[in-house]
């Protein structure tokens, strides 16, 4: 069997609007293999065009010159280059072009959609079914490894090879009669629209493109999924906690407040992500349902014809399921994130309202205790009511009193909350005059020294009292959570 007319047709494909960071590059690389023309001799044309970043799903040129032409296509841009060997030359052809275009080419960069290469002869085969030439196709090849021909109903058959470099490999040879289909398919099919092979090859780049995107998205929904859950189980411990009938501290309780605003903007990025994963799912199932349409029919429909896109269409079908899989887990999680955030936040109103009622009531108490005693002096100042007290018991009384206008609000407001440095102060003081009180209604002549000693005495009470207080009001919320904590235990492992 004879061959001629062997060429090659290479793609090179970057998104339209690739990220920021990689728009330079890409720009670069495109530049870069746009020039390479002059290198490989297919003579003058266009300059390097600006690139709008504006979508458009029609196919246009924007730059052509012999052999060579960079187009736009809905959301990708592209370089396509024929090279041709001599007339009757046939498939040895294919390395030698193979090298002098390698040679010639910018290095590859992040952000690309992919390049790929087609290496094209002519047969003079009556049929377009060429798989008695497959081991002939695999010697020419830059790779001698082929996976498997396809013969096409447009009159030649297809090879993929192993990938070189990263770029995609494929071989098409066409019987008699089948050059014109082999032009259309694999260089130029007409001004509305790209040929079909390279549209192929958008497709199934897009499909890889998107596959690595979704590995990145994944990472972060599961992560987004964990920190999720995680709030969850803490918002749920406080549910229980006031469930219980545990009194909440107005600290515990701003946390508690704080802790859901944050579980509340953990779900708004989990839905986020979900969005986005959505949109990948859609652009995954137009991209496989476009390719699966476009790749040519096998005329023999044999069991082991196999598209040299197979590979791409069973990423599509996978990546469609993976998606909606994921996507029902991260469904199942909000809808436990927002029934929980419904549920604490409807408890910490009802506690914040129970806690400024308890809150009132403490200061309904001090302000009566301290408006008692007020009373008590107004109405003796009235009147006129004396008491012969020895002049010794002035200055204690007036500590003592003062100590108690001092000392009782903050002791009682924060009655149930954990006391702070100026109210173990004020209980110090407290004690300490009311060790002094007594002393000197006990003790009428009590030295200095003895004075002094009996303040401090019932000072280290009192501050002993109030951090004895704060102990055992920690202890029972402690146990309290524990209790909670091994209920719930144990009925997940009832369940």
């Amino acid at each position: 069997m004879d061959f001629s007319n062997s060429g090659l047709v290479a793609y090179s494909l970057a998104p339209l609007s690739p990220p920021p960071q990689r728009a330079a590059a890409v720009r670069s690389y495109l530049e870069g293999v746009w020039a390479a023309a002059d290198t490989l001799g297919l003579g003058a044309g266009d300059p390097f065009p600006e690139i709008e970043p504006a979508r458009d799903d029609w196919f246009r040129v924007l730059a052509q010159r012999d052999s060579a032409f960079l187009f736009h296509k809905h959301d990708t841009v592209g370089i396509v280059v024929r090279m041709r060997g001599a007339e009757r030359e046939g498939l040895p052809a294919w390395k030698q072009l193979y090298a002098e275009w390698q040679a010639a080419m910018p290095a590859a960069v992040d952000g690309l959609l992919g390049e790929a290469v087609v290496f094209v002869a002519q047969s003079d085969a009556e049929t377009g079914d060429l798989s008695s030439v497959d081991a002939e196709v695999a010697e020419a090849l830059p790779s001698t490894e082929t996976y498997w021909p396809y013969p096409t109903d447009q009159s030649f058959t297809l090879w993929r090879a192993a990938d070189a470099e990263g770029r995609r490999v494929l071989a098409a040879v066409a019987g008699s009669g089948g050059e014109e289909a082999l032009e259309r398919w694999t260089f130029w099919d007409s001004e509305r629209e790209l040929a079909g092979i390279p549209r192929c090859l958008i497709y199934g780049a897009k499909l890889r493109y998107e596959f690595g995107v979704y590995r990145g998205a994944m990472t972060r929904l599961r992560d987004r999924q964990q920190v999720v859950d995680g709030s969850l189980d803490d918002l749920l411990e406080l549910h229980q906690m006031m469930e219980a009938g545990t009194r909440v501290r107005s600290d515990a309780l701003l946390d508690a407040q704080s802790r859901l605003s944050r579980a509340e903007t953990e779900s708004t990025g989990l839905f986020i992500t979900l969005t986005r994963i959505r949109e990948l799912q859609r652009t995954v199932a137009i991209a496989e349902r476009n390719l699966r349409r476009l790749v040519p029919n096998s005329p023999a429909a044999a069991e082991g014809d196999v598209s040299p896109f197979e590979d791409d269409l069973e990423l599509g079908l996978w990546l469609q399921e993976q998606a909606a899989n994921d996507l029902a887990y991260a469904e199942a999680v909000r809808e436990r994130a927002r029934e929980a955030h419904a549920l604490t936040a409807l408890r910490l109103e009802q506690v914040s309202a129970e806690h400024a009622r308890m809150e009132n009531q403490l200061t309904l108490l001090q302000t009566a205790i301290v408006g008692s005693l007020l009373a008590g002096l107004g109405a003796i100042q009235t009147l006129g009511a004396t008491f012969n007290l020895d002049t010794k018991l002035h200055i204690p009384i007036v500590a003592f009193v003062m100590a108690i206008a001092l000392a009782l609000p903050p002791l009682i407001i924060n009655l149930f909350e954990q006391y702070r440095a100026f109210d173990h102060a004020a209980a110090a003081m407290l004690g300490a005059a009311s060790a002094w009180l007594l002393t000197m209604i006990v003790w009428r002549g009590a030295p200095d020294g003895s004075q002094v000693a009996m303040s401090v005495l019932g000072s280290l009470l009192f501050l002993f009292g109030t951090h004895e207080l704060d102990a055992r009001m920690l202890n029972v919320r402690r146990r309290r959570r524990l209790r909670l904590r091994a209920r719930r235990g144990h009925g997940e492992g009832a369940g």
